[in-house]
């Protein structure tokens, strides 16, 4: 619910950018770097909060046990944000510079979300079996 803003407004931006050719239009143009601000925003502080967290929950169990063991699991997550938020910077800054390679540059960035999300589905999924 809270990506629907960032999905809306990149979907938009890129058809009206698809159906205006190589010289898009300028309210395109600032819709889709809207869209990759929000998506940047949205992605620090969803993985901020997570990490915040599984650090405070780390910090409650080593009381009990005498080390944390959600350390793991919260630089996990704190690497999974910063690539993928390096990706959106990218992205940004390709489309920014009106260089056509961010089309190229959206599809690395849609294969970064696609590899992390299984990566984290596989560490799941293996981790509840134990």
């Amino acid at each position: 619910m809270i990506r629907l803003p960032c999905i809306v407004t990149a979907i938009w931006s890129w058809v009206l950018i698809l159906r205006s050719g190589p010289g898009y239009s300028l309210s395109a143009h600032q819709l889709l770097k809207t869209g990759l601000a929000l998506n940047l925003v949205i992605t620090v502080t969803v993985t901020s909060g997570i990490a915040y967290r599984l650090w405070r929950a780390g910090r409650s169990v080593s009381d009990l046990t005498g080390h944390n063991v959600y350390k793991a699991a919260t630089y996990t997550i704190i690497e999974s944000g910063a690539l993928y938020t390096s990706s959106i910077i990218v992205l940004s800054a390709l489309v920014i510079d009106n260089n056509l390679a961010g089309a190229m540059a959206l599809s690395v960035n849609i294969q970064v979300a696609v590899g992390i999300l299984c990566n984290f589905l596989f560490l799941v999924s293996y981790f509840c079996r134990l």
